[in-house]
Parts: structure tokens; sequence; C-alpha cells
């Protein structure tokens, strides 16, 4: 017995028990390498499409406070166009994009990619419902009867102009309102409507009084200058079409003629645009020199523009903000006001003066969805982004400093008192009036095609920068039907 005992102390000897410690070692090392290993950080990447200091923005101050709540990595992407968002959508595994930013007019075409997958398929009804409760509209977000898409934020042209430049039009008004009349009889026959007054209230007007503040401030000296102060950014691609299109919805075009370019209500839109360039009312730079909207911005900050149709990020760089790289334009800050969209009425009046056709203040609400891409690695954490992308917090900030107009319907509500800043809380009520205005015309995936918009674009160029088509002169109204029939079927 005794012998047995020395034995195994001899075998648990000192140099014996090295070795094993040693064994330990290497085999917890191994271990702890595998267990590690299979504790990576899951990652995915968010698809979007903002300027550079937006997306620091966002990436930084909105999806990093969830990226280290959830204990993972997401990596902001910010892509160029939808050619590159969709050769992204394709990849899979790690990294993959877990949720895209997607323009509400091509909603159709990302469905139909098979691109994505509806939250139906993988949310829990109860925080579905959440979301839909938390978020304005998210009925347009139904594709194929599938909740494929949440909105993130909604944008709506709006009139922007000068204060003290329109006062001084409207003290001055009446003793042009012979010669402007002398004008627009060679178009219509008749010249302004026989009711016609310049109000005072910006809110109040229609197409007439745009041509009436252009036609005085085209003739006047500004800044040491004589010429057109209205304009609008130009863009070859989509941009100036998709102006057109919100005019066609002003003069209550229906679907079927926006989309053939046919009817009275689109011709009484195009001869506006024709007048408007041929009047001397648009400053010719416009197409001329294709302004940007960054010329835009510019050209109010050199008084060669009083006053256009733009969106809210264009009033944030016009106005400046101090911060993200928005500086401002104006010196005369206080002097920069807004307002809803003018009312469509046809330059036709009938013999009492009367329009014979009149629309509305309602043009297209545009904006972003948030969706799910089919290859998304972790669709519950996709899940909970957009449930914190949704939250007031993110959408306040991102709006007070970006002129983002957020989807939440609280915020939607509160957010001109939120905002604090005189000039953002006027800008965000007048929207929101404008999208009130506006209703249930939401940019669709017919009428925002870039085929179409660079079809609209194509006749408006024709129609503003050639006057060869006008045998007398000025845009008689069957010359404009006349261009127009030639241009859509080139």
């Amino acid at each position: 017995m005794f012998e047995s005992k020395k034995k195994k102390q001899q075998f648990f000897g000192g140099q014996d028990v090295m070795k094993i410690r040693m064994a330990l070692l290497v085999v917890l090392s191994i271990v702890t390498l595998i267990f590690l290993g299979g504790c990576t950080r899951k990652n995915f990447s968010v698809l979007s499409q903002m300027s550079d200091e937006q997306a620091n923005f966002f990436e930084k101050e909105i999806v990093a406070p969830f990226s280290r709540a959830q204990r993972i990595s997401v990596t902001v992407v910010n892509v160029e166009d939808g050619t590159q968002v969709r050769n992204l959508l394709v990849q899979r595994g790690e990294g993959a994009a877990g949720l895209v930013k997607v323009p509400f007019e091509e909603n159709e075409l990302f469905v139909n990619g098979g691109y994505l997958q509806s939250f139906d398929t993988f949310a829990d009804p109860l925080r579905l419902e959440q979301i839909k409760e938390t978020l304005l509209l998210c009925t347009l977000g139904v594709v194929q009867k599938k909740q494929y898409y949440v909105p993130r934020e909604f944008k709506t042209r709006i009139m922007v102009y000068r204060k003290s430049k329109v006062h001084q039009a409207i003290r001055v008004w009446r003793g042009f309102r012979s010669q402007i009349n002398n004008d627009l009889r060679l178009v219509n026959g008749y010249g302004l409507p026989s009711n016609y007054l310049l109000e005072d209230d910006p809110e109040l007007w229609d197409f007439y009084d745009i041509y009436v503040l252009g036609w005085i401030w085209s003739r006047q000296e500004h800044n040491g200058t004589i010429g057109p102060r209205i304009a609008h950014p130009f863009s070859p691609v989509r941009g100036g079409g998709l102006r057109q299109i919100d005019h066609a919805y002003q003069f209550n075009a229906d679907s079927a003629s926006i989309t053939a370019i046919t009817g009275d209500q689109i011709i009484d839109m195009f001869q506006w645009e024709a007048l408007y360039a041929h009047g001397g009312i648009y400053n010719p730079s416009m197409w001329e020199k294709k302004w940007t909207r960054q010329d835009l911005w510019q050209a109010f900050a050199d008084e060669k523009v009083f006053l256009s149709l733009l969106t809210q990020k264009d009033v944030f760089h016009i106005y400046g903000t101090g911060a993200d790289n928005m500086d401002g334009y104006l010196a005369q800050k206080g002097d920069l006001a807004f307002a809803t969209v003018p009312m469509a009425s046809s330059l036709e009046l009938d013999r009492f003066g009367i329009p014979v056709r009149t629309g509305s203040k309602s043009i297209v609400t545009g904006g972003w969805w948030w969706a799910v891409p089919q290859n998304a690695p972790y669709r519950d954490l996709s899940l909970k982004l957009v449930e914190h992308l949704s939250g007031s917090v993110s959408q306040i900030e991102e709006s007070s400093r970006f002129g983002v107009i957020p989807a939440g319907k609280e915020i939607l509500s509160h957010l001109p008192i939120i905002a604090g800043d005189h000039w953002i809380s006027q800008l965000y009520t007048t929207s929101f009036m404008q999208m009130k205005e506006n209703g249930y015309n939401f940019l669709s995936a017919a009428h925002g095609s870039q085929e179409l918009s660079q079809r609209y674009t194509r006749i408006w160029e024709r129609l503003v920068s050639h006057s060869g088509w006008m045998e007398s002169g000025v845009p008689e109204r069957r010359l404009v039907e006349r261009e127009i029939q030639k241009a859509s079927s080139q």
C-alpha cells in the first residue's frame, strides 16, 4: 500500500505537473480563440444617398449609438445612384446591406427586381403595427399587398421669395397695369383677368401674380442691373421635368394625360412656361447656363433671383445654419420668406375675363423609404434599426440640421415648435401646409421615371430657348400645342 502511494507521487512529480499545466494552457488558448472567433461582432451596412455632411452626421450621431447599444457594427455606405445600390444589394454575408434608402418613385422597381423582402415575412406583427402607428402614410409603402417600405422622410417644393422685393412690386404694380394688360392681350386676346388684383398675401397668389411680379422686376434696376428675376434649378436628367409634372398636377391633369403629355391642362402648363420665358419673366441663365441648385443659391445672394420654387434642403443652404458646411448665401437673412405654391389657372380667359380652367395648389410630395434587402444578413437587427431611426430624437435633430421633413406623426405636428429658430419654424409650417395641399399626390413610379422627366425637359427646352416656332412672336396656345405634339413624336 505504501509502495503504491509512492509510485503515484513519483508519477505526479514536478516536471510532469509542469507538462500538464502547459498542455492545459495550450488547450485553454485554443478554446479561447475558437470562442472569440465565434463571437465576432455581427455587421451589416446601410445604403443611402446623402450629402457628405449629412452622411457623416447620420453615421456618427444616429447609427453609432445604435451599434454600441446592440454591440454590433453598422456601416453607412453613401452611394451615388440607383445602379450602385442595386449592385450592392446582390451581395451576401457579413457586411452586406441590412437596410436601404429608396426614393418614392423607384419603389416598384426594387420590388419587381427581387431586391427586397417585405416586413410581413419576418417582423413580429405587433412591432410592425407599432411602426405603422408611429410613422405617417405607411400604407403608401404597400406594394403588391405587402409592406415592403416604411417612410423615412418627405420633401416638397414651396415658394421662396425676397420679402423686400415683393413689397416694392406690390406698391407700384397699379402703375404698370395698362402695359401688362397690353402684353398679355397679345397672348390670350384679353389681358389680365377682369377681377385681377395683386394681393399682399402670397398665399392668395396664382400664375398671373407670378407674371405680374416678374414683369415688374425685369423692368426695374436692381443692384445696378436690369433683367428677369425669377428662376428655378435646371436639371436635364430629372429635376426640371419633375417641376413640369408638379405644374401638371396643379392643373388637375389626370395620370393618363401626364404620362402621354396631352390634354388642355398640359397645354395650359407649357403655355405659361413659354410665356414666362419669352415675356422676360424667367432669368434666361436658367437654361442658357443650365443653373444647378447651387447656382440658384448663389443667384439669390447676387440678387439675380427674387423668387423660386425650392425644396426644404435648398432653403437650408440659402439661409445657412453655420454648421455642416451650410454657411448660407444671403447677407440679409431676414428677407427670405416662404409660401405655398401659387394657384394654377389657365391663360385662356372667357369673354368675361375669367380663366377657362382653374387648378389648385396641389403638387407632388416626394421622399424616401426604408426597406430591408432580400439578402439582409440579420433581419431582426434591420427591424431594430428601423425602430431606432423612427424615434423622435433622431428625426428631430436631423430635421433641424439638414432640412429633412420627418415621417413621425407626432414630430410632424410639433416640429415647428420644436425647431425653435424662427426661420426654421416658418419653413416647416409652410412645408406642412403644402403637404396638406398635395394630399395623396405622391411621386409615383410612372410619373417619377427618368424617361418621362426627360421628355418633359425636352419639350420645355424647345419652348423656352427657341423662338423660331412663334410666327406671331408670342406663345399663342395653338402654337404651343403644335410644339408639344411635334416634340412628343420625336
